[in-house]
């Protein structure tokens, strides 16, 4: 059995993302959740980033959550880690990102550290959003998930989609 090298996976996602060499790379703070997704601050050539392992039971993905400066966000508010919405992502798929983070503490409260929300519309016999903690095999939490989110109506004609949300305190 073979460990995961989370640090050099990081470091190469960053570096090619962000055109950076390696060695110009430095993990500064990890907050290593157990069994959750992992947080982890870095220097990328000079520039704060915050990633975040989302991968779960499938596989490892780490993906750049560094918070927009308040300027670009509009407001002066300020979250440990917070998500843009990817430009490709439909406006229902918006929607629920929005409704997930609106509720980040009332999710917070279900897992007792940071998760990622995974949400899922589309199958043909449901007419709301299927939602769950990505690689915690808990029905408990998901269940609480569920509860604290609420229903989510899917509108007639969207097309099916997932997606996953991180949510941190």
């Amino acid at each position: 059995m073979s460990l995961y090298d989370w640090r050099s996976a990081v470091t190469q996602t960053a570096s090619i993302r962000h055109s950076c060499p390696r060695e110009q790379i430095a993990i500064v703070n990890d907050h290593s959740q157990n069994g959750y997704s992992r947080i982890v601050e870095m220097d990328v050539c000079g520039e704060r980033r915050v990633y975040q392992d989302l991968g779960g039971t499938e596989g490892h993905a780490w993906i750049d959550q560094t918070p927009a400066a308040p300027a670009e966000r509009g407001d002066a508010g300020c979250r440990e880690v917070a998500t843009q919405t990817p430009q490709s992502e439909s406006l229902f798929a918006a929607t629920v990102r929005a409704r997930i983070a609106e509720r980040a503490s009332a999710i917070l409260v279900c897992t007792d550290a940071p998760v990622a929300v995974e949400a899922r519309w589309g199958a043909a016999s449901s007419t709301s959003v299927a939602l769950g903690a990505r690689g915690v095999s808990d029905l408990t939490i998901d269940q609480c998930i569920s509860a604290a989110i609420g229903v989510i109506d899917v509108p007639p004609g969207t097309p099916p989609g997932q997606l996953l949300h991180p949510v941190a305190n």
